[in-house]
């Protein structure tokens, strides 16, 4: 060990022209993963390559002044920041003042089996926890499921769906038409259509079925909960648990408390979301919510920048190089452009004075072009 030990410790026995080769190679990489915003990486391979040939000695100094360029930097201060208050996040109940002990959700009704719906539905399998899903349409939710067994079932050593994990998550899987099917859940979220009276009518005929302490919650993207929850018979367990798209690689998770929403009914929602892997953060009632509230004038002035002349390319590209992980227009394609529209026009109608309304989006999703779900929206 004493021997391992001294030969590690020692000087790399590489040639400068090795060393320059590994060193662009690790650099291109870092480039590609990291785009340029995170330094540390970058610093991390200098270092390797400059203290290779030294004794360590030597090694320990350059990386201790390497360490010391990057700290109180902005970057480093911000990633600290996120670092705390993601751990904080995890022993957050959702509530304040005495704690309260958050009902059991064992298994969850999904009603929508799209992009949404389909992808809530796997994260609650991932967990283990059993799903029963709907959909108005018999064509849309067998497409649906199919595609939330291929997403759960997926090998990551093979890269491809798994015989076996298939069999095991279908059986975990209850896709119906039968309304008392999905209101015996001990959790049952909506994830259809924005639309208000869609959404209402669809809790009128549930909620007189469902057991007296389950919780029924939308997924809206923008519609104010309270506003949802007008005419509910238990109003104090109705709440908003809004996911993002993709479910599978989006952490967080927005729990909104209507005016009315009890405080068991948040604990509950924060402790499902945590539960099933996600973050959850509690956020008052209100239009677009807080994610959207903030994302809304960034996409709307996308569009703008397009009726103005600029291409997608350059606004895409423009984000990206900012840091963005993708472009607005992109986005915009993932979420859904008659998504997005319906969104917005919550918005727009509860901010006129604030927000201006383009006529582009509704255009387009008025030539059929919605994006992703069906191949044609912004991109083809």
């Amino acid at each position: 060990y004493v021997r391992d030990r001294e030969r590690w410790s020692g000087p790399v026995e590489y040639s400068p022209t090795e060393l320059a080769f590994l060193g662009a190679t690790a650099s291109a990489m870092i480039q590609r993963e990291t785009k340029g915003h995170y330094p540390a990486p970058m610093a991390a391979l200098e270092v390797m390559g400059e203290a290779a040939m030294v004794d360590l000695e030597t090694a320990l100094q350059m990386e201790a002044k390497g360490m010391a360029n990057l700290f109180g930097s902005p970057i480093n201060a911000a990633l600290i920041n996120v670092f705390f208050l993601t751990d904080r996040n995890k022993k957050d109940s959702g509530i304040e003042g005495e704690p309260i002990q958050p009902r059991s959700i064992a298994s969850v009704g999904v009603i929508g089996s799209g992009i949404m719906g389909g992808g809530i539905a796997a994260a609650n399998l991932k967990r283990g926890l059993p799903v029963v899903i709907t959909d108005v349409n018999a064509d849309a939710l067998g497409v649906g499921v199919q595609k939330i067994i291929e997403e759960v079932a997926y090998n990551r050593h093979t890269k491809k769906p798994d015989a076996e994990r298939a069999i095991e998550f279908s059986s975990k899987l209850n896709p119906t038409h039968v309304d008392s099917e999905i209101a015996a859940c001990d959790l049952v979220i909506e994830a259809i259509i924005e639309k208000p009276d869609v959404k209402r009518d669809l809790y009128s005929r549930l909620e007189p079925q469902m057991k007296p302490d389950a919780i029924l919650a939308s997924n809206t993207s923008t519609i104010p909960i309270t506003k949802l929850a007008e005419g509910r018979q238990r109003p104090e367990q109705f709440v908003g648990i809004h996911f993002f798209n993709p479910v599978r690689r989006m952490q967080l998770v927005e729990v909104i408390r209507g005016e009315r929403t009890s405080d068991a009914t948040v604990a509950t929602a924060v402790a499902y979301a945590k539960q099933i892997g996600k973050m959850p953060i509690v956020v008052n009632d209100g239009p677009g919510f807080l994610v959207n509230r903030l994302l809304f004038p960034y996409m709307n002035e996308s569009l703008a920048l397009l009726c103005d002349g600029a291409s997608i390319k350059q606004v895409d590209r423009a984000a990206k190089a900012f840091g963005m992980p993708m472009g607005p227009i992109e986005l915009y394609d993932m979420v859904g452009l008659d998504t997005a529209m319906m969104a917005g026009r919550t918005m727009w109608e509860a901010f006129p004075e604030l927000i201006y309304s383009s006529p582009l989006l509704p255009a387009i999703v008025k030539t059929g072009r919605l994006g992703q779900k069906n191949g044609r929206g912004f991109f083809s």
